[in-house]
């Protein structure tokens, strides 16, 4: 069973190919420890510093909820999830990136040739904890092109 919100990271490349409109997809999975648990000294110091932005995001996220419907919520939320990121070892990020280069259905060679170095880029966060606890996701998306003068 999962809690909270489902993440579609894992979803984006197939969404991204079945559109027909994106070529050269690239999808990679990052995991970053969430707390001093790890044995390996650089895992652990990573850890360490991962926890600490995690509570500034925990504490802006509360500010946050406080505007919105979760006002009555938002203290118990992050509370619960400032807890758990300090005392519950095991607890990792998982960072999902996906990069494609975008190439039209039609598209004439002139215009490919004009796209060429176009690209999207799309980078989905996810924190779990073994058990399914909590779960909390964010997400970024930066189309970039390169315009060359011709």
């Amino acid at each position: 069973m999962s809690l909270g919100i489902t993440s579609v990271a894992q979803q984006i490349p197939r969404l991204l190919e079945d559109s027909r409109q994106f070529t050269n997809i690239e999808a990679k999975r990052f995991h970053a420890p969430i707390g001093d648990w790890q044995s390996h000294p650089e895992m652990k110091a990573m850890g360490h510093e991962f926890r600490e932005m995690m509570i500034v995001y925990a504490r802006s996220m509360k500010e946050v909820l406080l505007g919105g419907p979760y006002a009555a919520h938002a203290e118990t939320l992050a509370q619960g999830y400032l807890h758990d990121i300090r005392i519950i070892p095991g607890i990792v990020s998982t960072c999902f990136t996906v990069h494609a280069r975008k190439v039209g259905p039609g598209t004439t060679p002139k215009a490919r040739e004009r796209m060429e170095g176009s690209s999207i880029s799309a980078d989905i966060s996810d924190v779990t904890r073994s058990d399914g606890g909590f779960k909390l996701s964010s997400s970024s998306y930066s189309p970039s092109a390169r315009v060359e003068k011709g």
